[in-house]
Parts: structure tokens; C-alpha cells; sequence
């Protein structure tokens, strides 16, 4: 991937200067905050969250008991790490 290329395509695509600087950051500390998590984290767990997060959601209630669980996070962050990735990719390629 062409850097320079990929940062003009964030540009314009968000009509924000900052935009390559704000994904990196976001993209960054994301990536921080679930590696900070995963160290006393069951890793199937964090699999199994990831699957709920992917699959169709009904239960509301269930969401919200979840939400403040480790694991969740982590799937969370991974989530929107990968997001950012394929975000990035998307624009650039365009």
C-alpha cells in the first residue's frame, strides 16, 4: 500500500486534513487498550464474544450484563482494530 496515496484518499474521502492522523491514533490506542486487557483474559472467551458480536443480536438484556466483561472489550477492540484496517484499505484503494 502506498502511504502518501492512502492518506490523500483519507482526506478527501472525510474532508478532514487530520483525518490519517486521527485513524492512527484511534487505531493505536485501541490497539493498546486490548492488549493491556488481554493479559488476565480468557482467550475463549474473547472468541466467543466475537462470535456473539458477528452473529445476529436479540437479547438486550444479555448485551448490557456482557458489556463491562474483559473479554468483551478486548473483542471489541479487536473489532474496530480490524474496522480501521479494512477502512483504510478501502479508501485507498478507491
Amino acid at each position: 500500500m502506498d502511504i502518501k496515496k492512502a492518506w490523500v484518499h483519507l482526506i478527501e474521502h472525510s474532508g478532514n486534513p487530520l483525518m490519517p492522523f486521527i485513524l492512527q491514533e484511534a487505531y493505536g490506542k485501541v490497539d493498546k487498550l486490548g492488549q493491556a486487557m488481554a493479559a488476565r483474559a480468557s482467550k475463549a472467551k474473547v472468541s466467543e464474544y466475537w462470535e456473539m458480536l458477528t452473529s445476529a443480536w436479540e437479547d438486550d438484556d444479555e448485551l448490557e450484563e456482557i458489556s463491562g466483561d474483559p473479554e468483551f472489550i478486548i473483542a471489541l477492540a479487536g473489532m474496530l482494530c480490524e474496522s480501521l484496517r479494512g477502512y483504510v484499505r478501502k479508501v485507498s484503494n478507491d
